[in-house]
């Protein structure tokens, strides 16, 4: 049996489980490890999966479409700020508890989902938003749980490997709407399959979910063959006391790193269209039932799922971030102008998934090295706020493209989905600029530990204040 996976016995306070490893994870180990805090991902994705069935939402609860955009991207907003006290807690206290508890709250609001009944726009808002501010609270220590079992020799494949999770489950939504949502009737039925799906994935996470030790956690691993030092480092630090820098101190520690992170939410402007509005553009514009609609979109994250993972596995084998970055988040600009070319065009179905398949793997495939990229940057600055890095990531993006969401279909009613898809694309290739102005080696990163460690994080003159401000 893995060495993980065995179940020490602990309180409530652990639910159940013993959480803390004080060893790092190493082959099949760290790769189940992985996959646990995929299902983590997976499981906060799965909570706002409405993108495949917002076509008979906006039908069964009296949505105009600009309105259901609107509300959506508002709730999104406000779960970029929860994300933000998400982060706050678990680089405080604990990942993993925070994880557990907080992805309590989708799992009741799925099944209330499932039994409202047609026609109460209202009840269906108030459900939306529990299950709306529990995605960025998931993603947030999930990112931060990925790089504690990933030295940098390995971060970009463990970040493609984490969010996989996320996009699997926007693959699996559009995937069962479209060939289950005819036979099963209603969308609420849809929610009653993803509320099992959700529960299931949260029993797994109560029995093997880990994260490594708070003296682990506060150093950086640069490959596998640091095991043992940073492991005996840790035993000092835990007995001296880890300290947490300042929250504060560390935000304002050097702009390059939320310079990246807009970066990021530029290029999700054009994934963000597909996760809300992909089967609304593909029933409008190529004339599909919202059915096929479905179906069609989930060959599009079919095919992120794949780049993520090549683009992680190439990214750490080049030893490079910021070249593969550029180029793919470029080639992936050119594939929306191409997209935004077919608009008025009769397609096949065949010529429909060709395209959403280059898009999607092109999307994905700069994913990976750029967020290994901010990961590492973040932890340069101090290690001890790796959640809190993405958690502000997750609100610098997030508020970007919820403010898309929310606009999104005002425009397209302006300027049409040609315009739309352009705007995207011109993002994404500004994203590349972005890239190049941010920290990082256009070389091959090093792989070994520097022989002194790095100074305290300090602002003007003084060493960061430790716990939360």
């Amino acid at each position: 049996m893995l060495r993980s996976a065995a179940i020490h016995r602990s309180g409530w306070k652990d639910l159940f489980v013993q959480r803390e490893l004080e060893y790092i994870p190493d082959g099949g180990d760290r790769a189940f490890m992985l996959c646990v805090k995929a299902l983590g991902s997976f499981m906060g994705s799965m909570a706002v999966a409405v993108g495949a069935i917002a076509p008979v939402i906006i039908k069964s609860e009296h949505f105009s479409a600009t309105d259901y955009g609107h509300f959506v991207g508002g709730v999104g907003i406000f779960a970029a700020l929860v994300a933000l006290t998400a982060a706050q807690l678990a680089d405080k206290f604990n990942r993993i508890r925070i994880l557990l508890w907080g992805m309590t709250i989708p799992i009741v609001f799925h099944f209330l989902m499932a039994f409202m009944p047609d026609g109460h726009k209202s009840l269906f808002m108030l459900y939306y938003v529990f299950l709306g501010i529990t995605e960025t609270w998931a993603i947030v220590t999930v990112s931060a749980l990925l790089r504690d079992f990933s030295p940098r020799t390995g971060r970009a494949l463990g970040v493609g490997m984490v969010t996989i999770g996320s996009q699997g489950a926007l693959w699996l939504a559009f995937f069962l709407t479209g060939h289950l949502l005819n036979r099963v009737g209603t969308w609420q039925h849809m929610f009653l399959i993803y509320g099992f799906i959700t529960l299931g994935c949260w029993l797994v996470l109560v029995l093997f979910a880990r994260e490594p030790s708070k003296g682990i956690r506060a150093q950086v691993v640069y490959s596998m063959n640091d095991r043992a030092r940073v492991e005996q480092n840790a035993r000092v630090m835990e007995q001296e006391g880890v300290q947490v820098h300042g929250f504060w101190n560390f935000l304002i520690a050097d702009w390059r790193l939320w310079l990246l992170a807009v970066g990021q939410g530029l290029f999700l402007i054009g994934y963000s269209t597909f996760v809300a509005f992909g089967p609304i553009f593909t029933e409008a514009v190529f004339k599909r039932t919202p059915q096929d609609a479905s179906n069609l979109t989930s060959y599009l994250f079919a095919a992120i799922l794949v780049g993520l993972f090549l683009g992680g596995i190439l990214s750490d084998k080049l030893r490079m971030r910021k070249i593969p970055g550029m180029l793919f988040t470029t080639i992936g600009g050119l594939f929306l102008i191409v997209l935004g070319l077919t608009v008025g065009h009769q397609l096949s179905n065949s010529q429909i998934i060709a395209l959403y398949v280059i898009n999607g793997f092109c999307m994905s495939m700069m994913w990976s090295p750029t967020n290994a990229l901010f990961s590492e940057n973040a932890e340069d600055i101090a290690a001890t706020r790796q959640t809190t890095g993405f958690g502000v990531q997750g609100f610098i993006t997030g508020v970007m493209i919820q403010t898309w969401v929310f606009f999104v279909l005002d425009i397209q009613k302006a300027h049409g989905w040609a315009f739309i898809w352009y705007l995207a694309a011109a993002f994404s290739i500004a994203t590349a600029v972005v890239i190049a102005l941010c920290k990082g080696t256009w070389g091959r990163f090093p792989i070994e530990a520097p022989e002194a460690p790095p100074e305290p994080l300090a602002v003007g003159g003084e060493v960061a204040a430790t716990g939360l401000p």
